[in-house]
């Protein structure tokens, strides 16, 4: 009798111990891709939504710009209402409007190329972000 009280033992085994860890580990992996897929999601979301922004802001009553003159990675624009030139331009991963006078406003990060091009005097945007390749009108007249 004395041996059978012996054999029986409180606590974990070793297999016991292995697949909790196994499990323990698996609940771990599934939290962490749960978590880089909604930053992931959140992160196209906001770059979607700086594309938009850009757009509000050229096109702003607040600016009334017009186009003076149109390369393939920077636009000269002039504000009617201010009387000032400015030039938006891609520089390393942003697109930033900047004054003559320096300082500058970024309007979109993490972009992987932009290009600007007039059709029918009207400024077109060309603008690849994540893998997504973006082209919208601006509604922006060229100066004549």
């Amino acid at each position: 009798m004395y041996q059978i009280l012996r054999n029986k033992r409180n606590g974990f085994s070793l297999v016991e111990t292995i697949f909790s860890l196994i499990i323990i580990s698996v609940a771990f992996s599934l939290i962490s891709c749960t978590f880089w897929q909604i930053r992931k999601d959140n992160q196209q979301r906001n770059q979607i939504q700086q594309f938009y922004q850009y757009l509000d802001v050229l096109e702003s009553d607040n600016f009334q710009f017009t186009v003076v003159k149109c390369e393939n990675n920077n636009v000269e624009l002039h504000s009617l209402k201010e009387s000032k030139n400015y030039n938006l331009k891609k520089y390393k991963n942003v697109i930033k409007l900047s004054g003559e006078n320096g300082g500058y406003m970024p309007l979109i990060m993490n972009i992987k190329s932009a290009q600007w091009f007039l059709k029918n005097h009207e400024l077109f945007s060309r603008v690849v972000i994540g893998e997504k390749q973006i082209e919208a009108k601006i509604k922006i007249p060229e100066q004549r």
